[in-house]
């Protein structure tokens, strides 16, 4: 991809896949509250999380051995 082509989130992060997630109405606009309230895009939001839990999944798991 040319940097000419992507956003400023890739030219920062690199290249992106992209995900289709399913939400039930209810959380879908409880997340898109909780993104507002953090000053952050749904997406952005949503990003931090899955790195936060994947952060702490490979901490746990070098805990354990």
């Amino acid at each position: 991809m040319r940097k000419r082509d992507m956003g400023p989130f890739q030219l920062h992060h690199g290249p992106m896949k992209h995900v289709n997630l399913r939400l039930p109405d209810v959380l879908h606009e409880q997340a898109k509250t909780a993104a507002e309230a953090d000053d952050r895009s749904l997406n952005s939001w949503l990003v931090s999380l899955v790195r936060r839990a994947v952060a702490d999944g490979e901490h746990r798991s070098t805990q354990r051995t």
